[in-house]
């Protein structure tokens, strides 16, 4: 991987630090960490038989390595401290690597930042230490799928003949092209008696034993560690709705492809006009 072929830009707080060619920052050798992460199998002896039974995979944490420059000496002294602010081990931070033009992110920790300067009359010099401990990298930009339950339908001004509404599919193939199964957000409007959305591909479902007036919708996320599940009112009220999920539900992702998605309530009558997935396609590196 050529250093040159390289842009990174860090954000952290309100500021941002851009590293490649032609930039401010210039990278003096091609980042480690950002093509893959170390990975784990867990794995038992087998008492009967050759070699060993897959028990557990795992991506491990990943770590990431910058080594970059400041070429103007005259400003090194100001730059080498704002560079020792910016990185700042009490924030957390996002790195967004371009290259050849792919762009994907991911949150970082700072491990340490050194001062690679042999003397003080040369550029100044610095390497970044970086550890994710969620290793994967995220598509920039959310993908959205949106399932119709109503089509067509006459337009203003009446035309003849025109068409009176028509049920839409309530089922659809939501396509996942990253490397890893990714977690959804999914908008579920009112009206609804107990909505529902299934993931035929996994088996999974989940299910909100609960009514949806026509004004409430329903918000529910499936992020590793940040599972929530919550409806808004009409008159703005959040309430958690953690209590109401059906007993048998089970928080899906989508796997790697495609995902087969179905969403239903038990009154046939009480049908929202759309339903909307959202999500990150998740990779493996850049």
């Amino acid at each position: 991987m050529d250093k040159n072929l390289i842009k990174l830009q860090f954000k952290s707080g309100s500021g941002t630090v851009e590293m490649g060619k032609g930039l401010t920052y210039r990278l003096l050798e091609k980042p480690t960490g950002i093509e893959g992460s170390e990975y784990t199998v867990e794995t038992e002896n087998n008492n009967q038989y050759d070699g060993d039974t897959v028990l557990d995979r795992r991506i491990e944490k990943r770590p990431i390595s910058v080594t970059f420059e400041y070429p103007d000496a005259r400003n090194a002294p100001d730059k080498r401290d704002f560079l020792i602010g910016f990185f700042n081990p009490k924030r957390t931070g996002s790195l967004e690597v371009d290259y050849y033009g792919r762009r994907r992110y991911i949150e970082y920790e700072v491990v340490s930042v050194k001062d690679n300067q042999t003397n003080l009359n040369e550029p100044l010099k610095m390497l970044v230490e970086l550890i994710c401990p969620e290793p994967t990298f995220k598509e920039i930009y959310e993908d959205e799928t949106v399932i119709e339950t109503w089509i067509n339908g006459w337009h203003w001004k009446f035309s003849l003949p025109f068409k009176f509404r028509e049920r839409g599919p309530q089922r659809m193939m939501v396509h996942n092209s990253g490397h890893l199964a990714t977690p959804v957000q999914i908008i579920f409007p009112g009206p609804a008696l107990n909505p529902q959305v299934i993931n035929h591909t996994i088996g999974k479902f989940m299910k909100i034993n609960r009514s949806l007036g026509p004004y409430d919708v329903l918000y529910v996320n499936t992020d590793f560690g940040k599972k929530s599940v919550e409806i808004v009112r009409e008159n703005g009220q959040r309430e958690n709705a953690f209590d109401y999920i059906d007993i048998q539900n089970k928080f899906f992702e989508l796997e790697v492809g495609d995902n087969d998605i179905e969403f239903k309530c038990d009154d046939a009558d009480l049908v929202p006009q759309e339903v909307r997935i959202r999500y990150r396609n998740r990779y493996l590196g850049v």
